[in-house]
């Protein structure tokens, strides 16, 4: 929740970056001078740190994913207590239909194509029946998401086991589990993914010519 607060109004002050990219600086957003392969600037802007409530910077560029469309990615970093946090939001509204993408998981190099999720999008992987639940919007890989994923269980772990040691021990296949999956071992091979977003604005990476079933 603190997460989603805190972008809360740099959602809306992206919203002013997409006007101001081709401008000089306005009001309290910033241009480092920094830019991606295509110049699109990064700019920033001074925002409230959740955690600490002290001032951090967040940093947007406004740029285009190919195959896809514009999109605003944000980077939060406090310097007073180390938080660091980042956040993908489509440039372009709610799209008239909503998007579903299925993808057959084949290789390793599967498990690093970008994925853009947005906040309404719904993950799951049906082999290994786990379902990642809509939050906050990134861009990162098929990997990361189930790295994410892992990061989350086992965070509690060792209270877990203090408190439920079966429960821990199930928690502690199901990460084992996946962990098997990312690396490709026998018999894991193909996933099939399914990226599920009613607002349309959540992409798997295309590559051209590749096989029709994947």
């Amino acid at each position: 929740e603190q997460k989603a607060d805190m972008f809360k109004s740099v959602g809306e002050a992206a919203e002013e970056v997409a006007h101001e990219t081709n401008n000089d600086e306005q009001g309290d957003v910033r241009k480092t001078g920094a830019a991606d392969a295509m110049g699109h600037p990064v700019q920033e802007i001074e925002s409230l740190c959740m955690n600490c409530h002290e001032n951090g910077t967040t940093r947007l560029l406004l740029t285009s994913i190919p195959y896809f469309r514009e999109v605003i990615i944000m980077s939060f970093e406090c310097p007073h207590c180390g938080l660091k946090n980042s956040e993908i939001q489509p440039a372009s509204t709610i799209q008239e239909l909503g998007s579903k993408y299925t993808l057959k998981i084949e290789n390793k190099e599967d498990f690093n194509r970008e994925v853009i999720k947005s906040e309404t999008a719904n993950c799951k992987f049906v082999d290994l029946d786990i379902e990642i639940p809509p939050k906050r919007g990134v861009l990162t890989t098929v990997e990361g998401l189930l790295n994410e994923m892992i990061e989350d269980l086992a965070s509690d772990q060792e209270e877990r086991l203090k408190v439920d040691e079966k429960l821990h021990d199930q928690i502690d296949a199901v990460i084992t589990k996946v962990k098997s999956y990312i690396n490709c071992e026998p018999n894991t091979v193909p996933l099939t993914f399914v990226l599920d977003d009613p607002a349309g604005n959540s992409w798997i990476e295309y590559k051209p010519g590749e096989p029709q079933h994947k």
